[in-house]
């Protein structure tokens, strides 16, 4: 059995969990798992025994698109359109920085084979590893040719960096699609070495249930646009934003 290596640059955000499960799974089959990523994924992983190296903390994916996201938007004057390529580009700078630390960590470790996210596809393309390397993306389909148009599910800040990893998809041996073909309109023309494989598993990292799911009265539903935890809005504080 072989080592694989999990580049989860971030422990934030719906990337995450389809990547673990799908890690874990392998690791059920007696692979040896060693993840790289920033220090919540170190958190994340430490109540499962999966070893984790952290990477420098200035290449933490969540400030640098934030930081991304607040350069592209002053620089274009608050100009969507005109952000889009230039946050496009800072994450490119970003994940070069990151592919600089990861090619080595891969240089000493000898996988057999390597995952990561959609997040982490242009790092490694620039690291191009010696072994094979997939993809495991948690959202829908999103190219190359996906059966609707990015601009009618993105807003134009976000459009350039989709479709660039979108771009980087055929660089990878294997992108496996944890969702199904019917949320994607029955799209039937995936690339070869795309698959879809429905939800990779249910795994979060441990936490207590909220007190409130106790209370009695009407079922919970939980209605979201993302997995990623929003900030309050200061007009209403009971809302997220």
């Amino acid at each position: 059995m072989g080592r694989v290596v999990i580049v989860a640059t971030a422990g934030a955000g719906g990337d995450l969990p389809p990547l673990i499960a799908t890690a874990l799974a392998l690791r059920d089959r007696g692979h040896e798992l060693v993840a790289l990523g920033d220090a919540s994924v170190s958190r994340s992983l430490q109540s499962l025994g999966v070893a984790a190296q952290v990477l420098p903390p200035e290449l933490d994916l969540g400030p640098r698109l934030i930081g991304a996201i607040r350069d592209g938007m002053a620089t274009a004057g608050g100009d969507l359109a005109v952000a889009g390529p230039i946050i496009q580009q800072r994450m490119t700078e970003w994940a070069r920085e990151t592919a600089d630390s990861v090619v080595g960590a891969l240089r000493d470790l000898e996988p057999a084979v390597v995952l990561t996210s959609l997040f982490g596809v242009e790092v490694l393309d620039a690291v191009s590893p010696a072994c094979p390397w997939a993809v495991v993306n948690s959202t829908f389909y999103v190219g190359p040719n996906p059966p609707r148009s990015l601009e009618e599910d993105f807003g134009p800040r976000a459009i350039p960096l989709i479709a660039h990893y979108a771009s980087l998809l055929s660089s990878a041996d294997l992108v496996l699609h944890a969702t199904d073909q019917i949320f994607d309109l029955a799209f039937d023309a995936l690339p070869p070495h795309h698959h879809y494989v429905g939800p990779l598993g249910i795994w979060e990292p441990p936490a207590d249930p909220p007190t409130y799911l106790e209370e009695p009265g009407d079922p919970w539903v939980l209605v979201t646009i993302s997995s990623q935890r929003w900030r309050r809005s200061p007009a209403d504080p009971s809302a997220h934003c």
